[in-house]
């Protein structure tokens, strides 16, 4: 009797990301993940068939994303490969990968792809699939969540981020101001001044 070889192709069903500080919560192309956070990247490949041959799972990362670590993806100047041998089922691959500090504002999408060879080794036509995942990169401004003094600095450079005001971005000299107002000045008899003007706002009879 004749052996008819496995036709399968893996497909990939999804990409998940999940903040490597809650990683119970799954990321959507709304979530607003701030620079300098790592995140969880799960890659899940599926076949329902036999697969022909092994199958190869690639991701670029984007100029946003830095490689952290991997125990399922080999990292090479930012591009990520895994191997599978020819399977049937679900695959869950894993990477970490960090927020680069200079990130703009915006989406950060990532893409895998997988794709899969036959018994002799070539890549079976139309068999390549992609998944991604995304999040929103925050805007950074006055009172602005934020997680580091850095996020801040891109706005305003006296600008931190004030942890006693709830990790919000805020004037440094005056960390209790919403609008990032300075602490107005205030003019008495015998305090220093610039103008006139200065000294009349307490009495009119007073000069600089």
């Amino acid at each position: 009797t004749q052996v008819v070889p496995p036709d399968g192709t893996a497909s990939c069903v999804k990409k998940e990301a999940y903040l490597s500080s809650s990683p119970t919560t799954k990321l959507s192309s709304s979530s607003s993940v701030h620079t300098g956070s790592e995140v969880i990247y799960k890659v899940i490949v599926e076949s329902d068939t036999q697969t022909a041959g092994s199958v190869t799972v690639s991701d670029v990362l984007p100029s946003n994303l830095e490689f952290v670590n991997s125990n399922d993806f080999s990292h090479d100047d930012g591009t990520l490969t895994a191997t599978l041998e020819a399977f049937t089922g679900t695959k869950t691959l894993e990477f970490v990968a960090k927020v680069a500090g200079s990130a703009g504002a915006g989406t950060l999408r990532n893409t895998a792809t997988v794709s899969t060879k036959d018994r002799n080794g070539q890549e079976v036509a139309n068999s390549t699939d992609s998944c991604s995942a995304a999040f929103t990169i925050p805007s950074y401004s006055c009172n602005t969540s934020c997680s580091s003094s850095d996020q801040c600095e891109r706005v305003n450079a006296d600008y931190i981020c004030s942890t006693s005001q709830g990790d919000t971005c805020r004037l440094e000299s005056n960390p209790n101001s919403t609008d990032c107002q300075p602490v107005p000045q205030t003019y008495a008899c015998n305090s220093s001044c610039s103008s006139d003007e200065n000294c009349q706002s307490v009495n009119s009879n007073y000069v600089c």
